[in-house]
């Protein structure tokens, strides 16, 4: 089945412990949530630690998207960003962000 809306996977970025040895991005996953309509997310990015890395999202969508990531997200407000349709996009976010996200051509 085809992705409709939007998928974020929250997680961790490397170690901070080891951050100058090569590692896959998200070495921990956390949380997932698929907004299949315009809207915020439930979850908040989880917090930063030491041994775990420095907190992201991995966001993919079947539409182009602006989408906002803070802890009051607004997507329809500036500063937002441009989300291409079907590309893989990792995004380093701080604890507590939450994302919003609303179709380019609302």
């Amino acid at each position: 089945m085809a992705l409709e809306g939007l998928h974020v996977l929250a997680g961790y970025a490397g170690a901070r412990g080891y951050k100058d040895s090569v590692q896959p991005l998200i070495t921990k996953r956390m949380w997932s949530e698929t907004l299949p309509e315009a809207g915020e997310t439930t979850n908040v990015a989880p917090r930063a630690g030491d041994v775990a890395g420095q907190p992201v999202f991995q966001l993919r969508c079947s539409v182009d998207a602006w989408i906002s990531i803070r802890p009051n997200p607004d997507a329809a407000l500036s500063p937002r960003a441009f989300l291409p349709a079907d590309e893989t996009v990792d995004w380093f976010v701080e604890p507590g962000d939450k994302l919003d996200w609303a179709p380019v051509d609302a």
